[in-house]
């Protein structure tokens, strides 16, 4: 099932990510309304980034691997957070 459908278009719910330490409380968010289309087309850019820093990192020197764990650990999080968003959520 798919997001909301506004004027004839698929469009993202709302999705939050990335909680802060301590509290829990989201830092981002997925905004509501966004073309469907568009939003996963970012997820897929997003993804392809991830899969290059990846990359880079296993084929580099270990040196830097630490901030490419958490680069790739951060998109992964924003592309699973857009494609959620782009996907309705049982019962809505």
């Amino acid at each position: 099932m798919f997001a909301k459908l506004k004027d004839d278009q698929l469009t993202t719910t709302q999705q939050t990510f990335h909680r802060c330490p301590g509290g829990g409380w989201p830092l981002f968010c997925v905004r509501e309304g966004v073309p469907t289309e568009s939003a996963l087309e970012h997820a897929s850019n997003l993804l392809s980034c991830v899969h290059y820093v990846a990359q880079q990192a296993a084929d580099g020197p270990a040196t830097g691997m630490a901030k490419a764990l958490w680069t790739v650990m951060h998109m992964v999080e924003a592309a699973n957070a857009i494609v959620d968003a782009s996907v309705e959520r049982a019962g809505e």
